[in-house]
């Protein structure tokens, strides 16, 4: 989706088509704007529709819709992707659809069976990777001398060696 469509679309009338659009890939925070709508499930139903018609020709925005929409519809009540996957049979070709499907019928089986279970789903928060740099020093005023080249106007700046590190190398050469 270009730039353009983006814009073209964020200004749509459909509030499915503007919240996809503000959400897109992120079918989490979708499903959140989908529960925030002051909706009944009969205009929902409606708008959804609607959606479907605009953004035809954008199957991925498509999938996050129907996703965020078996994800809104069975977070509070598990058993209802039955409803979902017989009114949006193309949920079952999206592989993150089908892990939640998977999760809803576990999670409708244990509440059958009386299985007390409080996990809930939730997407794995990106994980950050930082990088210990204690082990390099910061650069001393001393490591980059002035360089006046002959005959030319400029100042070079170079890299002279640390008379620390150096005399600490040599010694340890030494031995």
């Amino acid at each position: 989706m270009n730039f353009l469509s983006k814009r073209k679309l964020g200004k749509n009338s459909n509030p499915i088509v503007r919240l996809a659009i503000t959400h897109f890939d992120r079918p989490t925070d979708l499903k959140i704007a989908f529960l925030d709508l002051d909706l009944n499930s009969v205009e929902f139903d409606i708008q959804m529709s609607e959606s479907f018609q605009i953004l035809r020709k954008y199957p991925y925005i498509l999938d996050d819709i129907r996703l965020a929409y078996l994800r809104a519809l069975c977070g509070s009540t598990p058993s209802n992707y039955a409803t979902v996957i017989s009114k949006h049979p193309d949920l079952l070709n999206d592989s993150r659809a089908n892990m939640s499907i998977e999760f809803y019928k576990n999670k409708t089986l244990n509440e059958f069976l009386g299985i007390k279970d409080d996990t809930e789903e939730e997407m794995v928060k990106n994980i950050v990777y930082t990088f210990d740099d204690t082990m390099f020093e910061p650069p001393s005023p001393t490591v980059w001398t002035k360089k006046k080249t002959s005959g030319s106007p400029f100042t070079i700046w170079a890299a002279a060696p640390s008379i620390s590190r150096f005399s600490s190398w040599a010694t340890a050469c030494s031995k």
